[in-house]
């Protein structure tokens, strides 16, 4: 039985540090290419970018301080890309562009956790996440 999918290119080391265990990776892919975020003990959240060839666009860099934990991402259908995480006063939600840097300041969904976000076909982006019992949804508008 084949499954149809193959392997295309070498796998990338994304992930240098041998000190911090990483973990919880996320990836997601636009027509810029491609971001993977993950959560590095002590550090906090890791962003790399790969471009559309699939060669480094960026080294790893912090997105956000430890105690950051449970990273997502989505593209931003406006050539970037959404990161959530949370940290000790919610849940962050913040844009990158096509070169990794961070958009203006995160948009905190204070007392949230388990962060999941997905982008809307018309633009903008949905954030779901768990609060006081309850999971919420919250619709967020991007603009560049």
């Amino acid at each position: 039985m084949t499954t149809g999918l193959e392997p295309e290119g070498e796998e990338m080391n994304l992930s240098n540090s041998p000190a911090a265990a990483s973990e919880h990776p996320r990836a997601a892919a636009s027509a810029s290419g491609f971001a993977v975020v993950w959560e590095e003990t002590g550090s906090g959240v890791m962003l790399a970018l790969v471009d559309p060839s699939g060669g480094a666009g960026s080294s790893a860099t912090l997105l956000a301080p430890d105690p950051a934990t449970h990273p997502v991402v989505a593209p931003d259908l406006l050539g970037g890309f959404a990161v959530a995480y949370q940290t000790s006063d919610g849940v962050e939600l913040v844009r990158v562009n096509a070169a990794g840097v961070p958009q203006g300041e995160p948009l905190v969904f204070a007392g949230g956790s388990s962060p999941e976000i997905a982008s809307i076909p018309e633009g903008g982006l949905v954030l779901g996440y768990f609060h006081a019992g309850a999971v919420r949804l919250a619709r967020v508008g991007c603009t560049p």
